[in-house]
């Protein structure tokens, strides 16, 4: 993933480099591997896209409407990562807002606020 919001795809055998998807803003982070393709944290956008195993998008999921930010941060996104928890749960670790666990399927959602000292970078689920 590049600055510039490109999605690359890398071969090592031969050095070469091929843009797969460019509609991400800048800073995206988090390429997983997830059911049969891949999915990605487009940080300054607040967005979780899922891919294909070939980079075509499935969906996106997006937290940017939410409300519930630190003030100061209201036209601000940065979604650091997002953290596929089982078939149809996520964590957003959402820089503004806190920990936003969702459901899926129900479209259901709690946010947890860590300590406000921490900067949570990654995680990763347990049990």
């Amino acid at each position: 993933m590049g600055h510039n919001g490109n999605l690359l795809e890398i071969s090592l055998e031969e050095g070469t480099t091929r843009k797969v998807f460019d509609q991400l803003d800048q800073m995206p982070h988090g390429i997983i591997p997830r059911r049969e393709g891949w999915v990605v944290t487009n940080t300054t956008k607040g967005e979780w896209w899922t891919f294909s195993p070939s980079f075509e998008s499935r969906q996106c999921y997006s937290v940017a409407k939410m409300g519930g930010k630190v003030p100061g941060t209201e036209s601000v996104e940065w979604v650091q990562q997002v953290i596929p928890v089982g078939e149809s749960k996520a964590l957003f670790l959402d820089a503004n807002r806190g920990l936003i666990a969702v459901d899926i399927f129900s479209r259901c959602y709690s946010i947890y606020q860590p300590d406000p000292n921490w900067c949570i970078q990654d995680a990763l689920p347990c049990g």
